[in-house]
């Protein structure tokens, strides 16, 4: 779950490009890069850490031009070193700069196929696939262009015909051809990349170009906003990016197959590739990954889980009889925050605000290792005990269980800490505004391994309650999600994608794809498992 943004046709673009892609800092912190164009050449500027981290004044003054495009990395495939931070870009005879978010599940296949890649990151298949396409296709319109033009009447003439030809080094990007050339690599590699994929990318003298998988999974939307020189339009993972300072008004979400290319001359061209696959957007984002200021499919991230919140308060009251003593409720920031407001507000359960973030640590989840993953608890969630003082059951909300690792450090702490304070507290609870994690994400979730996931390595909620040291615990109905989301969206039936609770992936993965796939990430980077 990467976040990406591109924008065109405004004043330094860097710092526009640098502001889009702090706001989109929660989908990723392990590294970033950006690209920028000045209408002649790119400039480039990548690093790991934060985007505070890696961009200064220094790169502002450097990368130069009206278009950029910018990536901030959660690695789910390769090594994670340097080489794989993105963008990356092809410069032989159409040049292309390119991002994305996702996971291809096919990428062996692809590298196998073409050969000479200079690194593990799966961007590389889509740029490859598209590039590779686009190059060869206009060199074959212009060489049968040249050979019309020339005097052959036999096999023998055309191939002394052809042995003469001098292709030019460039083409003409402005020309119609080429644009119809462009949509044909969108479609080739949607014909050839399997998997899910969000990509941003900007061809100097076309334009900047939004484009997604067959089945929508991951989010892009598109904004824009006026300038003395015409429109400037902008692409991001999430709307939130748009909002001040930028100040970009939101267009739509392009939709699944589909794609958006913003041109240089301020034309805008839209077109479906391909049709007919179920939508399938990634529930994930709504539990987790997006910002609570964001919308996506035009639903509310911040009301999704505020609804999941008041869905668990009514299966808790129908389980857990009235607790005798003083009960509070809280949450482990800060995704399921407005969960537990929903929460308090059918239980009736009063809500105080027990962790207190450090904003300066990074998501625990989507760090590496099991080691950084309980030191970042530590570090990242100090608790307010003054809460606690006069508490005999505390319920805790949490957006979802996955390897374990945070919840079972916290418990054990908060457990710990209140003996040796001599706080009252009896029973630990824990409410989880998603079901269970029982299968692995092949779609760009760093979880594709099930054995790391502690719902599927131990088999049952009676077993994780106890490793993670609760009294307590009570996952997400499976089917409320839909619920919730056809709710929101007055559509019910609405298609999404909830393989990782249901193993029902919508890209048709075999059993051998999972195996493989798991494989391939394990030789990556090892499991503690």
């Amino acid at each position: 779950m990467c976040g990406i943004f591109g924008v065109n046709n405004i004043d330094h673009a860097v710092v526009t490009c640098w502001r889009g892609m702090t706001a989109l800092q929660h989908r990723g912190q392990d590294a970033c890069g950006m690209h920028t164009h000045d209408g002649e050449r790119f400039y480039v500027k990548k690093g790991r850490g934060l985007v505070s981290d890696v961009f200064g004044e220094e790169h502002f003054a450097r990368l130069k031009g009206r278009v950029a495009v910018g990536h901030g990395r959660y690695a789910t495939a390769g090594s994670g070193d340097d080489r794989d931070i993105q963008p990356f870009y092809e410069s032989s005879r159409i040049a292309m700069s390119m991002a994305h978010n996702g996971n291809l599940t096919n990428f062996a296949d692809i590298k196998r196929r073409f050969g000479n890649f200079a690194s593990d990151c799966d961007l590389e298949g889509v740029l490859k696939v598209a590039h590779t396409h686009l190059v060869s296709e206009s060199m074959k319109r212009e060489m049968l262009a040249e050979i019309g033009r020339l005097e052959a009447n036999s096999a023998s003439d055309i191939r002394a015909a052809l042995s003469s030809l001098e292709l030019s080094s460039r083409v003409d990007t402005a020309s119609d051809v080429t644009i119809d050339l462009l949509f044909g690599a969108v479609r080739n590699v949607m014909d050839v990349c399997q998997g899910s994929y969000s990509v941003i990318a900007y061809i100097p003298g076309v334009g900047l170009l939004g484009f997604k998988d067959p089945y929508g999974i991951k989010p892009l939307v598109v904004g824009v906003k006026s300038t003395d020189k015409g429109p400037s339009y902008a692409f991001a993972s999430e709307d939130v990016a748009f909002q001040l300072p930028l100040g970009y008004d939101f267009i739509k979400e392009i939709g699944p197959g589909s794609a958006f290319l913003a041109r240089d001359d301020g034309r805008v061209i839209e077109r479906t590739i391909v049709d007919g696959f179920p939508h399938s957007p990634c529930i994930f984002e709504w539990i987790y990954f997006a910002s609570e200021a964001s919308r996506i499919g035009g639903v509310s991230v911040s009301e999704f889980r505020y609804q999941l919140g008041k869905e668990n308060g009514r299966q808790y009251l129908e389980r857990v009889p009235r607790d005798v003593g003083r009960v509070i409720c809280s949450y482990i920031p800060s995704s399921p925050e407005r969960g537990a407001e929903g929460f308090s507000h059918v239980t009736g359960i009063p809500r105080r605000k027990l962790v207190i973030r450090n904003n300066y640590m990074k998501r625990g989840f989507i760090l590496p290792d099991k080691h950084s993953r309980e030191e970042n608890s530590m570090l990242k969630l100090p608790i307010d005990f003054s809460v606690l003082e006069d508490v005999d059951t505390l319920i805790i909300l949490d957006d979802s269980i996955v390897r374990g690792d945070t919840s079972m450090s916290f418990i054990s702490r908060l457990r710990s800490e209140a003996a040796k304070r001599e706080l009252p507290l009896k029973n630990i609870y824990m409410v989880v505004l998603a079901p269970p994690n029982r299968y692995g994400c092949y779609y760009g979730i760093d979880m594709a391994v099930r054995q790391e996931l502690i719902a599927s390595r131990l088999g049952s909620v009676e077993a994780v309650k106890e490793h993670i040291g609760v009294d307590y615990l009570q996952y997400q109905e499976l089917d409320t999600l839909g619920k919730v989301l056809w709710k929101l969206t007055g559509r019910p039936g609405v298609t999404y994608c909830d393989a990782c609770f249901s193993g029902n992936y919508p890209t048709g993965l075999t059993m051998a794809d999972i195996e493989r796939v798991e494989n391939e990430r394990l030789a990556d980077k090892g499991s503690d498992y």
